[in-house]
């Protein structure tokens, strides 16, 4: 028989050839990748449509399903930004999201991600996602969609370990495939400490040593959001990158982990075991950092500062619910503001947890007050943030509140409870009220001092003054000590062959001084820089020893 060589028919027959190769050679690369590892019990399909791998268990009842997709290039330097990317712009499947995706950052090279979505049928799900890199140019994504209570441990247990096998095909891969890995390695192990795992926030103060001789003093604040804050005049801020999974950290300057002298120049974060703190550790050639976890966060972040900045009424730091002054809550509609404290015990020293509750003659009560009560707009904030809101009751042992719209189970507060005062409006006051705080060890201390200035002729003065002290513990190496204030600041080292000192004064800040009026519960701050100020405020008691002043209580020294 004569073969037909239409042109036509030869040019379709390679249009369909290579169409079915690129199937096949992709089917193939993925099963072929991953058939050696895959649990008993578990089947495998491409997926033509999405170009993945797609794993599911035999059992037609198992509620788990387990997708690999094609690499892709990754266009973000950080592959935790690039998986926060993908996770958060996806749709939930067959529902909707319940929250924000939670990213974390194992190394550069891997990252996993967490999202929760409802379906609806109302059943809660889960998705987790990972992304995995050998070159940080080409990534891979995996994700692994099953019920949040799933009863199965076995089979959830075999579908993480088919989620996270993506990282040995992505290494193979990149060996098949000629690219060049660049996969980064664990930092030096520190003795006594246990690195990696989730950051605590909060500040983390200690010192630089030479030869085991303190030679200045650190204080860094670790936020929530990522950011890092040097203070004490190093006045350094950014965006830490940090691998959980090995503890390297990347802040600025002499805390950095080199790629050139990684034994001489790195940081880590870890627990110090003997402490049983959370440190950071660094090494600059021969210079030691060792900074431990010191308290909570007690400021705004950069970026947050930032914003507060750029509103135009400093008294509203991004709280939406506000009416102009005077027409928000009046004094004879407040019942209280019960103030609540109690003492706990950190290491280092004790602290005092404070809050306050706003409870209204109608028998409501508002959890935290962010604004003055003249310019709380209590209809809108009921509305559109019930949470903070419940009812109050009032018995021999205090007040007691419940958060359930059908109000039951009314419960008292945690700690003590003091039924504040309004301080009548053209009160005058006269005195210093502050507060302060410590963290004492063996061999470091670091205290400090904020309050106010008030005189009868309605001028204050806002004030912190900090002290740090480190060495010198047992006669060993010199002993430094850290001043600083608003308006000043000095080092003093004294030791046995080293000495010396330095100071520095600054300007007086027109954000720290003014006018203030007392109205109820209201105080309006009128700073000499021409901000204004409304705040919630009140009294302890009639003598006024102790008030509640900018968002803390001060007792009158």
């Amino acid at each position: 028989m004569e073969r037909i060589r239409s042109p036509l028919l030869i040019t379709l027959y390679a249009l369909v050839g290579k169409w079915l190769a690129a199937i096949l050679f992709s089917y193939f690369l993925l099963s072929n990748s991953l058939a050696a590892d895959l649990p008993s019990g578990w089947q495998q399909q491409y997926d033509s449509a999405k170009h993945a791998q797609v794993f599911r268990p035999q059992d037609p009842n198992a509620d788990i399903l387990i997708k690999y997709y094609p690499k892709e290039s990754m266009d973000t330097s950080d592959i935790s930004d690039w998986l926060g990317i993908r996770v958060s712009s996806r749709k939930a499947p067959n529902g909707e999201w319940q929250g924000d995706a939670e990213v974390v950052r194992d190394t550069a090279n891997y990252a996993h991600a967490l999202r929760r979505f409802k379906r609806h049928d109302g059943e809660l799900r889960e998705l987790h996602a990972v992304a995995v890199t050998a070159d940080r140019d080409q990534v891979r994504l995996a994700i692994m969609i099953k019920a949040q209570n799933d009863p199965n441990k076995n089979l959830i247990k075999q579908g993480f370990q088919i989620l996270t096998n993506i990282y040995n095909v992505e290494k193979n891969a990149a060996v098949n495939e000629g690219r060049k890995k660049e996969l980064e390695t664990n930092p030096p192990k520190i003795k006594g400490m246990k690195l990696g795992g989730r950051i605590k926030a909060g500040r983390y103060v200690g010192s630089k040593t030479w030869d085991d001789e303190v030679r200045s003093l650190y204080e860094v604040v670790l936020y929530e959001s990522g950011e890092y804050e040097f203070t004490g005049g190093y006045d350094e801020s950014g965006h830490f990158v940090y691998s959980q999974a090995n503890g390297r950290l990347n802040l600025v300057d002499d805390f950095y982990n080199s790629s050139y002298r990684a034994d001489e120049n790195f940081c880590v974060y870890g627990f110090n075991q003997s402490l049983e703190l959370p440190m950071i550790y660094a090494r600059d050639g021969n210079h030691r950092y060792r900074l431990r976890w010191a308290g909570p966060v007690d400021r705004l972040s950069p970026r947050q500062r930032k914003q507060l900045k750029s509103l135009k009424r400093a008294d509203d730091p991004g709280y939406q619910y506000v009416t102009e002054p005077g027409q928000g809550v009046s004094n004879d509609q407040i019942e209280t503001i019960l103030y609540t404290y109690e003492d706990v015990y950190n290491y280092g020293g004790y602290k005092t947890e404070e809050a306050i509750y706003l409870l209204m003659k109608d028998g409501r009560v508002r959890d935290g007050l962010p604004v003055a009560p003249a310019r709380l707009d209590v209809a809108k904030s009921r509305s559109r943030e019930p949470g903070r809101w419940g009812w109050w009751k009032k018995d021999d042992d205090g007040y007691r509140f419940s958060w359930n719209i059908e109000q039951k189970h009314f419960k008292a507060p945690s700690g003590r409870q003091i039924r504040s005062l309004p301080i009548p409006a053209g009160t005058r006051l006269s005195g210093d009220w502050g507060s302060s705080s410590s963290f004492v060890s063996l061999d470091f201390s670091d205290v400090s001092f904020w309050g106010v200035y008030l005189d009868d002729n309605g001028r204050f003065k806002r004030y912190r003054r900090n002290t740090k002290q480190a060495g010198g513990s047992m006669g060993v190496g010199p002993l430094v000590t850290a001043h600083s204030a608003d308006e000043f600041s000095a080092v003093n080292i004294i030791g046995n062959t080293v000495g010396g000192g330095s100071s520095t004064r600054r300007p007086p800040n027109k954000n720290r001084i003014g006018s203030y009026e007392f109205d109820g519960y209201t105080l309006v701050l009128k700073y000499d820089s021409g901000v204004v100020k409304y705040l919630p405020t009140f009294a302890l008691n009639e003598r006024f020893s102790g008030i509640w002043f900018e968002g803390g209580y001060l007792s009158k020294k």
